[in-house]
């Protein structure tokens, strides 16, 4: 191909005021009109498929130029997918591509924190209550024991006072290495509590499972059942967390969290960033239940085998997309004009007067009103005080459900709706060409998050923290005459909010390890809460044994990449890279190996619970 004023003209029109990326090589054709060769980035950008070659008129022969090259100084900044490392699918012409024109306001998420790169500050934390904090999690056959040494050596970085691990099966791999920590930490004055699910253990905990105990009251009747007719691996994380909570009440814990193995409380603030009592001190009082939002982990290659180290990418969850301003405007005023005018600052003055929060039905309107966010002014984080405010939460509610806002701004809204419109229907024409089950979801195994509750400072001591129970394996409520009854509840979805980090199913053969153990659940969860697509279908594809389908499963919706698609999120702010979690790994690693070389300990039994 030679450029000629003649020639077909191909690809997206260039419009004025757009960049072009072009070779340094400089051609002249017959009329001596100076041309530009596009880069192959560039001519695939712009839709040019055949020929291969595209050229770009840079002057006319003795007229004014239509574009000028740029100085080196004025090149671009690298942009999100560049910055990130991912790389647009040149070589495929079916690829997703980049806008043409970027825009601000094509990047939809507000979930933004400072982050520092460092696994701890020197930054001062104010004094706080020590209150203890305890986390468990069940540990089921497929998770690399690497996962569960780091899930472990992390929140103990974090100084959680007690860990609880159940093990369902092939527990005699763990158990050295879980030994090993437990002593380490038992010299920190934390406790590791190891229990393998056992024959024994299940008796044991037939009579100590407030479930069981209750099994006739609605709230546990149905957590009973799907344990004892399936098997279910959600009726036996709600059972364990049952087990765990009560445990850490009579501890005096201040808090419990429920995780799974594969997941970590991520403090972005670098005050914070390995102190969760610091955080947790922060709550108000009246609080009862923290909700906490997921960002999901996606792998970048099929075989990762330390998930915590290989995993730096994430889905941001829903919560944090930018679908109207309250993580800035909340708080700034009580006027429409007051928010308006906090909403066009926030955005450097570009940001559409708008309302927020619209979505809400009465109910709920008048749960927030009934108790607001206590007053936070000059508690920025980030600034020489430490406090909980509008960067971190939003609201305070009445209940444990999570609350999502609907969107403020139609052009920000479209934006969302047409990045996920363009992916989804993508990934669904190839799934009905390969003959695979769809799923929509941007998230696919975490929408609603995970939640901590208070098991210290109640108004009547030990008598209401034993109506503490788990409500499916996302919540926590009240059991009340039978039923469950939500708690206040802040729900963490501020630009600073700390968030769960969620690296299950991110290694290719532990997910199919994972389900091919995993029951025959029913359509309906425990309780009548629905099983999610993601779970279900994946439960399907691996029972059914097709090698093939799983591949093309993992490569649609797991890996996120089938066509070129994860530049295109990222550049419009649905993914974010982390990478806080390696360096406090980091840092555990080394003072554990260090404090196992000076002690020469010998290593002592861990705690348990059945006695």
């Amino acid at each position: 191909a030679t450029p000629s004023s003649e020639g077909v003209v191909v690809g997206e029109t260039i419009q004025q005021g757009q960049l072009l990326q072009a070779r340094t090589q400089e051609f002249r054709d017959k009329q001596n009109n100076l041309w530009l060769e596009l880069s192959p980035f560039e001519t695939w950008r712009r839709r040019v498929d055949a020929p291969r070659r595209a050229f770009v008129l840079l002057q006319e022969n003795q007229g004014d130029a239509s574009m000028y090259i740029l100085a080196d100084d004025e090149w671009p900044e690298p942009d999100v997918a560049e910055s990130y490392g991912l790389k647009w699918n040149v070589r495929d012409c079916c690829a997703v591509r980049p806008p043409l024109w970027p825009d601000p306001y094509d990047v939809l998420n507000f979930w933004q924190p400072a982050t520092s790169s460092s696994a701890s500050s020197t930054a001062p934390v104010p004094p706080h209550d020590t209150q203890g904090i305890a986390a468990c999690a069940v540990v089921f056959v497929g998770t690399p024991m690497e996962v569960v040494e780091d899930w472990l050596l992390y929140h103990l970085k974090l100084q959680f006072s007690r860990l609880y691990l159940f093990f369902d099966g092939a527990e005699s791999e763990y158990l050295d290495m879980v030994d090993q920590l437990a002593s380490v930490a038992k010299a920190s004055g934390q406790v590791v509590v190891a229990e393998p699910l056992t024959t024994a253990w299940w008796s044991w905990a037939e009579e100590n499972s407030r479930h069981f105990r209750c099994r006739e009251e609605p709230w546990a009747n149905g957590v009973v059942q799907d344990y004892l007719n399936y098997r279910d691996y959600d009726a036996i994380r709600q059972i364990c967390c049952d087990i765990a909570t009560q445990d850490a009440a009579k501890h005096r814990m201040g808090w419990m969290l429920f995780l799974d193995v594969w997941e970590v409380l991520y403090l972005p603030s670098s005050m914070l960033r390995v102190d969760a009592p610091a955080f947790f001190a922060l709550i108000p009082a009246e609080v009862d239940l923290v909700r906490l939002f997921t960002n999901e982990g996606i792998p970048e290659q099929p075989a990762n085998n330390s998930w915590f180290d290989d995993i730096t990418l994430f889905k941001l969850a829903l919560p944090f997309m930018r679908r109207d301003w309250y993580g800035a405007v909340a708080s700034a005023g009580t006027t429409a004009e007051e928010r308006a005018a906090a909403a066009r600052a926030a955005d450097g003055g570009n940001a559409a007067a708008a309302g927020f929060s619209k979505g809400r039905n009465k109910q709920q309107q008048a749960a927030t009103a009934q108790k607001d966010l206590p007053s936070s002014a000059g508690l920025e984080f980030g600034s020489d005080k430490l406090g909980l405010s509008e960067s971190f939460v939003s609201q305070v509610v009445a209940d444990g459900r999570p609350q999502f806002h609907e969107p403020a701004d139609v052009h920000v809204d479209s934006v969302f709706d047409r990045t996920l419109a363009l992916v989804n229907s993508m990934r669904a024409e190839a799934a009905g060409r390969l003959n695979l089950p769809e799923v929509s979801d941007h998230l696919l195994w975490q929408k609603d998050g995970r939640c901590a509750v208070r098991l210290a400072g109640m108004s009547e001591g030990t008598k209401h923290i034993q109506m503490r129970v788990p409500d499916s394996t996302r919540s926590f409520a009240n059991a009340v005459n039978g039923k469950k009854v939500g708690l206040q509840t802040m729900q963490m979805d501020g630009p600073s909010a700390p968030v769960i980090l969620h690296f299950g199913h991110t290694d290719y053969s532990s997910w199919v390890e994972y389900y091919s153990h995993i029951s025959d659940f029913p359509t309906m969860g425990c309780c009548g809460q629905s099983n999610t697509a993601a779970h279900s279908i994946s439960r399907k594809l691996v029972k059914r044994g097709l090698p093939k389908q799983l591949e093309q499963f993992w490569d649609l919706y797991i890996a996120n990449n089938a066509f070129g698609e994860l530049p295109l999120l990222a550049s419009q702010g649905l993914l974010r890279r982390i990478g806080g979690v390696q360096k406090i790994l980091e840092t555990a690693r080394q003072q554990t190996m260090k404090q196992l070389q000076k002690r020469r300990m010998d290593v002592q039994p861990r705690d348990t619970l059945v006695y």
